[in-house]
C-alpha cells in the first residue's frame, strides 16, 4: 500500500510536471527503494545523479546536479536554482527561453549560461536551508554549515557557513587529507568497508578521529 501511494505521489509529479520527467523520476524512486540512495519525504529531483550510500532529507530540491557517494544533504536545500539575465528587457524566463521570441539557438545558449551544473564531490555534508547556486563545485569531504548560501566554490574537506558562504578551516591538515584520498574509500560500500579494515591503509583510515 505504501508503494503505491509512492507511485501515485510520483504519477501526480510528473503529470503537473508533464511527461518530459516521467522515466527520469519513476527510475529515481526506484533506486531509492532499491537502497542505491536514500530520499526522505517530499523532494523533487531533476536531470540530476546521486551516488551510492547517500541521502537526501525533507523538502529538498535539487536541479541540474551531480552528487557523489556517501553525501548527507539536509532537509528545505535547494541546489543549482538558475540565475536570471539582469542585461536583458526582462528577467522573466517566459521571455528569454522563448522561440517564439527568439531563435532556438539564442534560447539555447540562455539555458546553459543560466543554469549551470553543480558538482558535489564524495562525502559532502550539506546542512539544513542550504541554497547553493549553478555552476558551484563542491569538493570531496566538505561541509556547508547549515543556514549558508554557497555562490563559490568550496575545496576538498573544507568547512564554509555563512551568507555568502565563506571557507573558515580544513578538516584535516594537508597529510591527512592525502591520506584520505589516496584510499578512494568512498566507491566501497560499508560492507566491502568492513571486509577491508584489517588492510593496512583502511586500518590507517579508520584510526583517523580515534
Amino acid at each position: 500500500m505504501l508503494k503505491l501511494k509512492r507511485y501515485w505521489k510520483v504519477f501526480k509529479h510528473i503529470y503537473n510536471r508533464g511527461a518530459e520527467g516521467l522515466d527520469e523520476t519513476l527510475k529515481m524512486y526506484e533506486n531509492a527503494e532499491k537502497g542505491r540512495f536514500q530520499l526522505y519525504g517530499n523532494n523533487t529531483v531533476s536531470n540530476s545523479t546521486i551516488g551510492r550510500n547517500s541521502y537526501v532529507a525533507h523538502n529538498t530540491l535539487i536541479f541540474n546536479t551531480d552528487i557523489g557517494n556517501y553525501c548527507s544533504i539536509g532537509p528545505n536545500v535547494v541546489i543549482g536554482f538558475g540565475d536570471h539575465p539582469t542585461d536583458k528587457f526582462s528577467t522573466s524566463p517566459l521571455t528569454y527561453y522563448n522561440e517564439s521570441i527568439y531563435s532556438k539557438e539564442l534560447v539555447e545558449l540562455a539555458k546553459e549560461k543560466y543554469n549551470k551544473r553543480v558538482t558535489i564531490g564524495y562525502d559532502v555534508w550539506i546542512g539544513g536551508n542550504v541554497l547553493i547556486k549553478n555552476g558551484i563545485t563542491i569538493g570531496n569531504g566538505a561541509i556547508i554549515g547549515a543556514n549558508s548560501l554557497v555562490t563559490k566554490d568550496i575545496p576538498d574537506y573544507g568547512i564554509a557557513f555563512g551568507s555568502p558562504a565563506i571557507l573558515k578551516k580544513y578538516r584535516f591538515d594537508e597529510a591527512t587529507i592525502s591520506k584520505i584520498t589516496a584510499t578512494a574509500w568512498w566507491k566501497y560500500d560499508p560492507e566491502e568497508l568492513a571486509k577491508l579494515k584489517d588492510q593496512k591503509n583502511i586500518l590507517e583510515l579508520l584510526k583517523i578521529g580515534y
